[in-house]
């Protein structure tokens, strides 16, 4: 990714949230920076992805000081559970209560993926986590359509099927290509920590919650620091509705950093340090 920080990593496994679903609990990764501040922040992959595609951006994060806190949701990466174990939407943002439970209060800042910007923003919009805010939000190619690229029969399947067959996949048909330029399908998924996979059940819980996150962005807390970033050209998750959402954001700090020919993962093209350069500028000149 260019440019190396001075931190160092450790990395932990720890039942933050058990429950039926998730009896072998969710695994986090933590990168501590080498002075720290007493702070933290979160960072919450999108699906099918895992904590460790995001080092780039906990690395940066840590470098302001402050300790980092990655989970994989179940279902993905390191949990230790199949794709049809994934959460939904409520069961992921009991997941998010848990990690900062777990910390004894609220992060400073949270990073957030494509689905897990999905999760974020219906986390945000509950009246019960008031009193839990971090100071900052800083979304990556956010889901905010699922039904987005999705055939008819697919999402009336999933609908359908949610109660009848929960823990039944399907593929998301998100391919490495799409992501960056590049991408190398072959390579990508033969790492056993990557998928494209979702259960009837997780993808009915998030056309569920689509509505109403599509219909409340004004209710999205004004308090916050928004950063949005978008690939201009990304097929999973097009700018339309992240520019939606910017344009209906209430709150006074806004920035949105469109990628000119970026997809869905325009951190990971070869030439991305004008972008890490822009998202450390926008940290320090908000001094966050």
């Amino acid at each position: 990714m260019g440019e190396h920080f001075p931190v160092s990593e450790s990395e932990n496994a720890a039942s933050i949230f058990d429950s039926g679903a998730f009896e072998s609990g969710v695994y986090t990764r933590t990168i501590q920076p080498r002075n720290p501040d007493g702070g933290w922040h979160l960072v919450l992959h999108g699906l099918g992805d895992h904590s460790g595609a995001h080092t780039w951006a906990a690395s940066l994060l840590a470098a302001t000081g402050s300790e980092v806190v990655a989970i994989d949701w179940p279902g993905c990466g390191k949990s230790g559970l199949s794709p049809s174990h994934l959460p939904t939407v409520p069961e992921a943002k009991q997941i998010i209560n848990s990690v900062i439970e777990k910390k004894g209060g609220p992060p400073r800042g949270v990073f957030a993926h494509s689905t897990g910007g999905f999760f974020l923003m219906s986390w945000l919009l509950d009246k019960g986590a008031s009193d839990r805010l971090p100071k900052w939000v800083w979304f990556s190619s956010p889901l905010i359509s699922p039904r987005y690229g999705q055939g008819e029969l697919k999402i009336l399947a999933a609908r359908l099927a949610g109660h009848l067959f929960p823990r039944l996949t399907l593929k998301t048909g998100v391919t490495p290509s799409a992501c960056y330029h590049g991408g190398n399908e072959e390579a990508k998924w033969k790492d056993p920590l990557f998928h494209n996979k979702v259960s009837v059940r997780a993808g009915a819980s998030l056309l569920e919650e689509a509505d109403v996150i599509r219909s409340s962005f004004e209710n999205l807390p004004a308090e916050l620091v928004y950063l949005i970033v978008q690939g201009w050209n990304d097929p999973v998750c097009p700018p339309e509705f992240s520019r939606d959402m910017l344009n209906r954001l209430s709150a006074n700090d806004k920035t949105y950093l469109l990628v000119h020919d970026g997809l869905h993962e325009p951190f990971h093209e070869k030439e991305c340090e004008p972008l890490t350069n822009a998202i450390r500028a926008w940290l320090r000149s908000r001094n966050l």
